[in-house]
């Protein structure tokens, strides 16, 4: 199989990748819940001392779960558990609260950097998916 991309975007809501029930590909293999994530194209990296590859980047426009699996596609979704009030916290046994999230902070970068290529925030019909 080639690589799995996002091959229609039928709402707001939902991506649909090429890959499904009947794909034959032993590391590609699709099960309702996996997660993948949406990536941009991948970015070279260089070790500044040597020169030498040490591989490629891709970064993360968005992490998804398989909701629905067709044969030869399957439907991601992003799935979001709403936060529970403090007094309904208290009825709720402590491993079934919501859990924290983190929050990514702007770091104080050099600027002229160039980061090719760019990195973009949304999805797009072509774009890469990674299992993670």
């Amino acid at each position: 199989m080639s690589e799995i991309k996002v091959i229609a975007i039928p709402d707001d809501t939902r991506i649909i990748v090429n890959i499904g029930s009947e794909t034959n590909d032993e590391d590609k293999y699709v099960t309702e819940g996996k997660e993948i994530a949406v990536v941009c194209d991948g970015i070279d990296i260089v070790d500044p001392d040597t020169q030498k590859s040490l591989g490629s980047y891709y970064p993360i426009i968005e992490k998804l779960k398989i909701t629905e699996i067709y044969d030869n596609f399957s439907v991601a979704r992003k799935i979001v558990k709403k936060k529970t009030t403090p007094f309904a916290a208290a009825n709720i046994p402590p491993m079934f609260r919501e859990k924290e999230y983190s929050e990514f902070k702007h770091l104080n970068i050099d600027n002229s950097i160039s980061l090719h290529p760019p990195y973009k925030n949304y999805i797009s019909i072509g774009d890469k998916v990674r299992f993670i």
